[in-house]
């Protein structure tokens, strides 16, 4: 079976508070969820985040990385999920926003690598970093937490699954881009946005 997006969702944050749950979706088929949080991880209130859902999934960290001034992002992996309808998640932290997708067709019980993660500073882009998978048909992610009141694009023929922008004051700026490999091949997607503001971003990959 060919690795296919079943469905996605995500929610901006509403300050300490965090982003809460999300609404649901229907998740029917998928083999792997993942989900990105983009959260402030200095200062008070800031707290690493979790994430839970509706299903009560095992989730995996995956890639962590913080900018200069706290602008963070943390990637959480599910194989072989309990799906189906009715599907919601739950990032537990403050000042986040959150991102998930789930996909059919990968591998039930390889686990998520080749982790590839970036400091960007203060841009109008950012690129994680060149990661080529093991094998044929495969599943590239890329993940981003910036601090622009603008929406992203990715280039490398990435779609953008979802996305949140920057709140001040209430949440980081998420999103959450996806290649679908029938070749394996070098891959390094670059976010970009309007504004030069702080940004983190990361890429995994998942073997079918």
């Amino acid at each position: 079976m060919a690795i296919a997006l079943v469905d996605s969702v995500s929610k901006q944050g509403t300050g300490s508070g965090g982003a809460g749950t999300t609404a649901s979706i229907d998740t029917t088929g998928a083999t792997f969820l993942f989900a990105v949080i983009a959260y402030i991880g200095r200062g008070a209130g800031s707290t690493h985040p979790s994430i839970s859902d509706s299903k009560s999934n095992v989730w995996l960290p995956v890639l962590t990385e913080t900018d200069t001034d706290g602008t963070c992002l943390q990637c959480y992996a599910s194989i072989s999920p309990t799906v189906g309808t009715g599907h919601t998640f739950t990032p537990v932290g403050a000042f986040n926003s959150v991102a998930v997708a789930a996909f059919s067709g990968t591998h039930l019980t390889f686990p998520v690598g080749y982790g590839r993660v970036a400091n960007g500073g203060t841009a109008t882009s950012c690129a994680p970093g060149s990661i080529t998978p093991g094998r044929d048909n495969s599943l590239v992610l890329a993940a981003l937490a910036y601090r622009d009141v603008e929406s992203v694009s990715a280039d490398g023929s990435f779609t953008v699954a979802e996305q949140q922008i920057y709140v001040a004051v209430n949440a980081i700026g998420v999103a959450l881009a996806y290649l679908i490999q029938t070749t394996a091949a070098a891959a390094n997607p670059t976010f970009s946005w309007t504004n030069s503001e702080a940004c983190t971003s990361g890429t995994a990959g998942s073997l079918r």
